[in-house]
């Protein structure tokens, strides 16, 4: 449920600032808006790159087994 909550979160902080540049980067044609929009799923496959990366990393953590010390009995 955390992990939707955030996901849910960036799209909040993020929307207005996106809207913004596909504006200022965007001229009255509408190639050049395909152009900003291109540019925002670019960065929006990154930022879910990143957290595919980070989920694998947690499953390969959480799938070794525990090390166990010498000064257990």
């Amino acid at each position: 449920a955390l992990l939707s909550s955030l996901t849910l979160l960036v799209g909040v902080i993020f929307r207005p600032r996106i809207g913004d540049y596909i504006d200022t980067h965007s001229g009255e044609e509408a190639a050049s808006k395909a152009g900003a929009f291109h540019d925002v799923f670019i960065f929006a496959t990154w930022v879910g790159m990143i957290a595919v990366v980070l989920c694998f990393i947690e499953w390969y953590r959480q799938r070794k087994p525990p090390a166990f010390s010498a000064d257990t009995e």
